[in-house]
């Protein structure tokens, strides 16, 4: 009987003490993450924390200011379910798509203190030893913005015509392209090309900034002449190429090129008020094309407007018997 008391009463002091261990081990977690979470505010880092046991979800300052929530969401597995939450949506959809992807980054771009911003997110799962049961997720939005609208400038930078603005030449071959691989059947592209009549005569005439005037002179009308949608590039010298998308019909294609012939010998001019002129050629894009038979169908077209006497369009017959 003493020794079964004496055993008892020895597991309760070793139960005290794990249990008094366990409660020092959760109080130090506990203020390990306080710490985490007072530094990342200190750096203004963009951090959130979910723990999957007690389904809580806290952010940091920036990154709760950031995605307009509060830095404690309890019960978060319902509310990012819950159609008819009053918190924000975009930013709990960001939350969301953040915790799919363990270890995988993705970018996004947002307002932040009236600014355009991008951030990569990069989140991990962390799980326990032992059960490998998944105890929290935590990530961090990183500001890249920098990097981004540098990116985005050097590849803009190598994608345009230094002089006109316009896309160069390897981007207007891969835009094209795109769009033949992208085009369906209830769609009718056209394709243009065109270029200035007798432009080695502006330049030996009036010299290279002359014709470098007409260039410009000419993409502007060009764009005021073009819908958002379609594409402008310059091939070379004073050869441009366009893509109009999606023409309602053949007479729309008549109606620009009339329009833009009218608006490029008005408003554009050499030698203070000698006009400039083009020429344009033109096809319509059909399901068997490439880039390159849709330059040579609307370059030989361009070639019998030429012939015609310039300051004229001609559109090849094939295309003419499709419509």
């Amino acid at each position: 009987m003493t020794l079964t008391i004496e055993v008892a009463f020895f597991l309760t002091i070793i139960i005290g003490i794990l249990i008094t261990m366990l409660i020092i081990e959760r109080k130090h977690s506990r203020l390990q993450q306080e710490h985490y979470f007072w530094m990342a505010a200190a750096a203004e880092l963009y951090i959130f924390d979910y723990d999957v046991r007690r389904d809580t979800m806290r952010l940091s300052e920036a990154c709760a200011f950031l995605l307009n929530l509060p830095a404690n969401i309890p019960h978060f597995s319902k509310v990012i379910h819950n159609e008819e939450t009053a918190l924000n949506e975009r930013g709990l959809n960001y939350l969301r798509k953040a915790m799919q992807d363990d270890n995988e980054q993705f970018t996004i771009c947002l307002k932040h203190k009236n600014q355009i911003k991008y951030f990569r997110i990069n989140s991990h799962r962390f799980c326990d030893y032992g059960d490998y049961k998944l105890n929290r997720i935590m990530g961090i939005f990183a500001d890249v913005t920098d990097n981004t609208i540098r990116e985005q400038k050097l590849k803009q930078r190598a994608q345009t015509d230094q002089l006109t603005g316009v896309y160069n030449r390897g981007a207007i071959v891969q835009l094209v392209t795109e769009s033949i691989n992208t085009n369906n059947d209830k769609q009718q592209h056209a394709f243009l090309m065109l270029d200035i009549d007798h432009f080695k005569t502006i330049n030996d005439s009036a010299g290279h900034q002359a014709g470098d005037t007409a260039l410009c002179g000419l993409v502007l009308n060009l764009r005021q002449q073009s819908r958002h949608t379609d594409i402008i590039g310059r091939m070379g010298g004073d050869e441009f190429c366009l893509l109009l998308k999606d023409i309602p019909s053949i007479v729309f294609l008549h109606e620009y090129c009339n329009r833009l012939l009218k608006s490029i010998s008005q408003n554009v001019h050499y030698a203070e008020d000698i006009p400039v002129t083009i020429s344009i050629g033109c096809t319509i894009m059909t399901d068997f094309d490439d880039f390159e038979s849709l330059y040579a169908r609307s370059d030989k077209a361009l070639y019998q407007a030429k012939r015609s006497g310039r300051n004229t369009y001609n559109i090849d017959a094939a295309s003419l018997a499709i419509s």
